[in-house]
C-alpha cells in the first residue's frame, strides 16, 4: 500500500480518479442496448483499478467488485425501473457497486462504510440532478474521489 503524507491533499489523485471515472462513464455509454450501464462498470473499475494499484493491497479485487456491483445493479434496474427513473437509478448504481466496493475497502481502511452513502449520493446526484454524457462521471468521480483520498488517509495496516 502506498504510504501518504496526510498533511496535504493528494490532488492527483483526485484528477486521476475524476479523468478514470468519467472515461468510464463515457466509454460505457457509447454501447447501444441495456449492457450500456454494465460496459460503464466495467470500465469504470477498469480504470480505477489503474488509479489504485499503489493504494490497495489487492487492487484487483477492486476491479472484481466493481464489475459485479454494476452487474448486479443492471439486473436489479431492469427488474425494479421500468420507468427510467434516474434518481432511481443512481440510488441503486450507487448503494449495490459502493457495498461491492466497500467489501474490498473495509480490508484495508477504517470508516469504510461511509463509501456506500457517499457511491450514493455521488451516482444519484451525477445522474438526476446534473445529468450528462460528460457531467455523470465527472459528478460522481469528484464526489468519490474527494472521499476516497480522504478514507485513504486511515489504512487499517497503519493501527495493526
Amino acid at each position: 500500500m502506498h504510504k501518504q503524507d496526510h498533511s496535504s491533499f493528494d490532488w492527483a489523485f483526485l484528477f486521476t480518479w475524476i479523468i478514470s471515472t468519467s472515461m468510464g462513464w463515457i466509454v460505457g455509454g457509447f454501447l447501444i442496448g441495456g449492457v450500456s450501464l454494465i460496459a460503464s462498470g466495467v470500465v469504470i473499475g477498469a480504470l480505477q483499478y489503474f488509479v489504485l494499484q499503489h493504494r490497495l493491497r489487492q487492487p484487483r479485487n477492486w476491479l472484481i467488485a466493481t464489475v459485479l456491483g454494476w452487474a448486479v445493479a443492471s439486473l436489479v434496474l431492469i427488474l425494479l425501473n421500468p420507468g427510467q427513473s434516474q434518481f432511481l437509478t443512481g440510488v441503486i448504481i450507487g448503494a449495490i457497486s459502493g457495498f461491492a466496493q466497500w467489501l474490498v475497502l473495509r480490508q484495508e481502511i477504517f470508516l469504510s462504510g461511509w463509501w456506500i452513502i457517499v457511491n450514493i449520493v455521488a451516482w444519484t446526484s451525477g445522474l438526476a440532478f446534473l445529468p450528462g454524457f460528460f457531467s455523470t462521471g465527472a459528478v460522481a468521480g469528484v464526489v468519490t474521489g474527494f472521499a476516497l483520498e480522504l478514507l485513504l488517509r486511515f489504512p487499517k495496516v497503519a493501527a495493526q
